[in-house]
Order: C-alpha cells, then sequence, then structure tokens
C-alpha cells in the first residue's frame, strides 16, 4: 500500500511539474473545446479511489488545479483559497471576472445562490449575435469553518446512470423580431430571470397532495 501511496504522489508531481499554467479564459476555452472528452487533460489518479485526478493545465494565480471524478463525468476545479469575509471573497471573483472579460469579451455572470448550503455560483453566460451559450461552468463561493472559499468548477458533459444528461453548456436562440410586451411575454421574462435564483421570490409555499 506504501508504495503504490508513494508511486501516485511521485506521478501527481510529474504531472504537475509538466503542466500549462495559463489565464483562466485560456483554460476556459481549452475545457470547452474538450467538453465531451476530459482526459486528454487528464493525468494520473493521485489516490487509490481514483476520485482526485492530475491536470496537465493549470489556472495562473489558483493555488491548485485538479480533476476529480467523484460519480459519473468528471469537472476540472481550480481551488484559489480561503477568505475570512465574504466581502473579501466577492471582491475577489469580481476581480477575476474583470481579468476573464478583458480577455474574451461578451460574457456575464449571472449569480446562483443555494440559501440552504450558502453556496454562490456565478455562471458563465456567453452573448452573441441572436444567441446566447449558458455554460454549466461557474465560479464558486461555499462557506465551510467560519471561512469562505474560492473555486472554478467546469463539468464535463455527461450522459449516465448516476448524473443523467447533462451537457457542458446549452445554447439559446434569440428570436428576430420586436420586443413582445404582452403579460404573457412579462410573465414569460419573470421566471426566466428568476430562474438562475431558484425562483426563491416567487415561488410561494410548498403544496402536499
Amino acid at each position: 500500500m506504501k508504495k503504490t501511496l508513494l508511486l501516485a504522489g511521485l506521478l501527481a508531481l510529474t504531472g504537475s511539474l509538466c503542466a500549462q499554467n495559463m489565464p483562466l479564459c485560456e483554460v476556459f476555452e481549452k475545457l470547452g473545446n474538450n467538453s465531451s472528452d476530459f482526459s486528454p487533460l487528464m493525468g494520473p489518479a493521485t489516490d487509490t479511489l481514483e476520485i482526485n485526478f492530475v491536470s496537465t493545465i493549470e489556472v495562473d494565480k489558483a493555488e491548485k488545479s485538479i480533476f476529480k471524478k467523484l460519480l459519473g463525468a468528471p469537472y476540472f476545479e481550480a481551488s484559489y483559497g480561503n477568505f475570512q469575509t465574504e466581502a473579501e471573497a466577492l471582491q475577489f471573483v469580481k476581480g477575476i471576472q474583470q481579468e476573464f472579460s478583458a480577455c474574451w469579451e461578451g460574457f456575464r455572470f449571472p449569480e446562483k445562490y443555494d440559501k440552504a448550503l450558502n453556496i454562490r455560483d456565478f455562471r458563465f453566460v456567453q452573448d452573441a449575435e441572436n444567441i446566447f451559450r449558458v455554460y454549466e461552468a461557474s465560479l464558486r463561493i461555499d462557506q465551510w469553518a467560519g471561512e469562505f472559499y474560492v473555486s472554478f468548477r467546469f463539468p464535463q458533459s455527461s450522459d449516465d446512470f448516476f448524473t443523467g444528461t447533462t451537457p457542458a453548456f446549452v445554447d439559446y436562440q434569440v428570436l428576430p423580431k420586436t420586443e413582445d410586451d404582452s403579460p404573457f411575454a412579462f410573465s414569460l421574462k419573470l421566471v426566466m430571470t428568476e430562474a438562475f435564483e431558484g425562483f426563491e421570490r416567487i415561488r410561494g409555499d410548498l403544496i402536499l397532495d
């Protein structure tokens, strides 16, 4: 067992030394181009359970960049470290977003807040002419033991028993017509906007059958 762990550690060290360090926008593009299969970007497992894998790409300014595989398809994770307050974490995320936008225009970062788990996910949405693309990737702030942790996550597209069908991104077509100001259009726009917030502000009480 000790020899196995030692070998895994040496392989992980070798893999990390050969990893390409690049800005987040370049890592994002590479992950997007390989979203159907991350295996060309993955090195060997670093543990006997084969949950954590060496990454051949590393995000600049991140403390650690790895691939993880729990159930179903793997996902890439870059950890930026911990912060004492949520305000500090939010300010740091804002800085990452600004750097990303300077490198790759046309992105916005709507927030999805999980109140129960106290997790903030800032999704990546790319706007283009007559289309917008919503990625599963996000900048995440989660709280643990009184501190706030910032990470970037990008899941591989999956279609399996455990996670079902989850594409890495979905494209939405914008219909080329004048704005519809009907009550139905207003309600539909409200629902689409609230979807990023889990419908918290428009959801009523639970109805039991």
